[in-house]
């Protein structure tokens, strides 16, 4: 995978609008949260759940759950098997 700040300046723009329309900033903190999170899900459950992990994670922090918490809670779930 490339690196979060490579991500970053590649989609800078994307990111910006994104957060723009989720009404906040996504810092590198919060990027490399939710794609380590997708990747831990992708590799231990199921490549399909990696967005719903990254959807529920976003309830969860709306909520006030605490962002990396959350992310290694959900990713510790492993799979379903």
């Amino acid at each position: 995978m490339r690196s979060v700040e490579g991500i970053e300046t590649q989609y800078r723009e994307w990111l910006d609008a994104v957060g723009a329309v989720a009404g906040g900033h996504l810092d590198l903190s919060t990027i490399e949260r939710v794609l380590n999170l997708a990747k831990d899900v992708a590799h231990d459950a199921a490549r399909p759940l990696a967005p719903v992990a990254a959807y529920a994670l976003g309830i969860a922090v709306a909520g006030g759950a605490d962002p990396d918490e959350t992310a290694r809670r959900i990713a510790g779930l492993g799979g379903s098997d």
